[in-house]
């Protein structure tokens, strides 16, 4: 989508979640039967996921079944995310008089550059080493994912040329960090306790979430935002 029309992508992302509600099964069989990328989604969601999937392929002990299951099932979760979100691409493109090869390679873009994606072609250089650098980036496909778009939100404020365009990089900031980061600890029961000021608690998640992006910075974050000692995510 234009970064400049955000209309655009709510109408769109707005379709996509309503075809898919309505009819989540029949729509995710159009979809896979358009796009091979999606077809074999669930198998590039991440680097780490994609090794375990490779060394278990063909074994049928409980371990092997547990480990497919359990990625079968963070599979689920996200498609309820990325076949709305393609379906915004895919339709966009089309009503922007793209063919149909093309709106559905734009569908698969929309999900790259919006959802975690692992395949060769999308990691990024740092993953693709070996040794320390990829314990560093063990489970990072998102987090590689979150530091681009803030790359681009940065861009986004450097380059405002009025109040609309600065609202709208405001708006991206919200929805990529300041909710997620105060959002998910309290999903998870890890809001502030009961003798923490709640703003300070706030704060604090705010200013680290978006160290999550960088490799060892985002370790030592999580060990501030914590009050405990280093600890690699990984």
């Amino acid at each position: 989508f234009p970064s400049h029309d955000r209309h655009a992508q709510s109408r769109y992302i707005f379709r996509g979640m309503q075809e898919f509600i309505r009819a989540p099964f029949k729509t995710v069989e159009f979809v896979n039967g358009l796009s091979p990328e999606m077809r074999f989604r669930v198998d590039n969601l991440d680097r780490d996921m994609r090794g375990v999937l490779k060394k278990i392929a063909g074994k049928s002990d409980a371990l092997s079944v547990v480990q497919r299951l359990a990625f079968k099932h963070i599979g689920v979760i996200q498609a309820l995310v990325d076949y709305p979100t393609w379906l915004a691409g895919y339709y966009h493109g089309l009503d922007t008089g793209l063919s149909p090869a093309d709106a559905v390679a734009a569908g698969d873009r929309a999900v790259r550059l919006t959802q975690m994606a692992a395949g060769p072609k999308d990691l990024a250089a740092i993953q693709r080493k070996d040794g320390l650098m990829r314990a560093l980036t063990t489970v990072y496909s998102y987090l590689n994912l979150l530091y681009n778009r803030q790359v681009d939100i940065a861009k986004s404020f450097k380059t405002a040329k009025g109040m609309a365009d600065y609202l709208n990089a405001f708006e991206r900031t919200m929805f990529l960090i300041a909710i997620p980061a105060v959002a998910g600890p309290l999903v998870m029961g890890n809001g502030p306790g009961d003798d923490e000021d709640w703003r300070a608690w706030a704060s604090l998640k705010i200013a680290t979430y978006p160290l999550l992006g960088i490799p060892l910075v985002r370790d030592l974050a999580s060990s501030i935002e914590s009050g405990w000692g280093y600890k690699g995510l990984s």
